[in-house]
């Protein structure tokens, strides 16, 4: 039997908690996102539609919830500082393969026009 549209909407409600406990302890429940939009105030020219960028802001994300973790001395509740090192890695290598395949597909582009 498929759960009811309140049964869904409670366990969401439980899944935000266990998340901003991970993401805020007590603090700030946007502090995770205003910690990294001011990160990222440092590069007012970046391209928000470039996937190379949209890694980063995930790697970021997760990069700030376990220094926020590591600065507050708590641990996660969802997801541990381990499923964090090994998301932020998997970022950064997608995007390195999205650059990678970006000046590929320049150099491509150059050789066709000739």
């Amino acid at each position: 039997m498929s759960k009811t549209f309140k049964e869904i909407c409670a366990d969401m409600v439980g899944l935000k908690g266990k998340k901003n406990y991970d993401y805020a302890n007590g603090g700030d429940e946007f502090g995770n996102f205003k910690r990294v939009a001011h990160f990222f105030e440092a590069y007012p020219d970046l391209k928000l539609s470039d996937p190379a960028v949209v890694c980063c802001a995930y790697a970021m994300k997760q990069l700030d919830a376990v220094l926020w973790a590591k600065n507050i001395g708590y641990d996660a509740k969802v997801e541990t500082s381990d499923n964090k090192y090994q998301d932020i890695a998997i970022y950064f290598i997608l995007m390195r393969m999205i650059d990678t395949k970006a000046a590929v597909d320049l150099i491509v582009e150059e050789i066709n026009r000739g």
